[in-house]
């Protein structure tokens, strides 16, 4: 027998001989996730952290069709769902998440892009906190109010988040886009729209911000708990979300709520130096 009819030989009995030889991988467990709306999932990224919790993230839609929102989902090492988060844009339609790290106190940070008025899609970045509640969202819509899509996401060593991806441009189609995001400054938890630091929400709140924003009144305590619709600025649009929200059956203030307090989950040039909450 020649070495070449020799070796195909072994080849064919190490193969014939199956798993005792060339060894098998065990199935552990296998854990499948299906949102409430019997929509489709999918997924896009995954990172495990040093205790063997699986990370992932991708995106989940309605039955039949619809708009996607953005999913994060946590599972332990036996297999068992932690906790899972969605996030689902200004625009109620297409979010999806591409990317993710894990920061060195257990978040979990999450890019991709988000369907916004006005525009196609932004940069969509959203840091959760150990237990999957969001800290805070960051947007970044491109020169040409475009496809502005990310896809690429790290922490650098001192936890300050890097994002790449696509972003539209007028002139050349598509360009290559790097952000860097500074971690946003430590803020007092605050209930949303208790402008006057009142420990709760009513009237008195929209009068306090006229005052201080119009009249030349004392600064507000808390600017985050002024800024009753979450644009990242003070102004009438503040009062006016408010007077709706007590009056008229306006919707809830943005998160962290006006019943509750909170952190601020969006960055912005806003603080809240003092705030009164339990």
């Amino acid at each position: 027998m020649g070495r070449s009819s020799f070796t195909a030989f072994l080849l064919s009995a190490i193969l014939a001989a199956g798993p005792p030889l060339l060894g098998q991988a065990r199935l552990e467990w296998v854990r499948r996730y299906d949102s409430p709306s019997r929509g489709s999932e999918w997924a896009r990224a995954m990172v495990l952290d040093g205790d063997g919790n699986v990370f992932m993230a991708g995106s989940t839609g309605q039955f039949g069709g619809g708009n996607e929102d953005a999913l994060t989902v946590k599972i332990g090492p036996d297999g068992r769902r932690l906790w899972s988060a969605r996030f689902n844009g200004p625009r109620h339609e297409q979010d999806h998440a591409e990317a993710m790290a894990l920061g060195a106190d257990g978040s979990a940070y999450v890019a991709g892009y988000s369907s916004v008025p006005g525009n196609d899609t932004d940069f969509a970045v959203v840091k959760y906190d150990g237990a999957g509640h969001p800290v805070w969202t960051a947007l970044y819509n491109g020169p040409g109010n475009g496809a502005d899509r990310a896809n690429l996401l790290a922490l650098d060593p001192d936890g300050q988040v890097i994002v790449a991806g696509q972003d539209f441009s007028p002139q050349s189609s598509n360009d290559f886009a790097v952000i860097k995001y500074a971690l946003p400054a430590p803020s007092f938890p605050f209930r949303r729209g208790d402008a006057n630091g009142s420990g709760k929400v009513n009237i008195a709140d929209a009068i306090a911000s006229i005052r201080s924003l119009f009249l030349g009144a004392e600064p507000l305590p808390c600017q985050d708990a002024a800024d009753a619709d979450d644009d990242g600025a003070l102004g009438v649009t503040d009062i006016v979300f408010t007077l709706t929200y007590l009056f008229l059956g306006g919707v809830e203030t943005p998160a962290p709520g006006a019943a509750a307090c909170g952190p601020d989950p969006t960055p912005d040039g806003l603080d809240c130096a003092a705030y009164p909450c339990p």
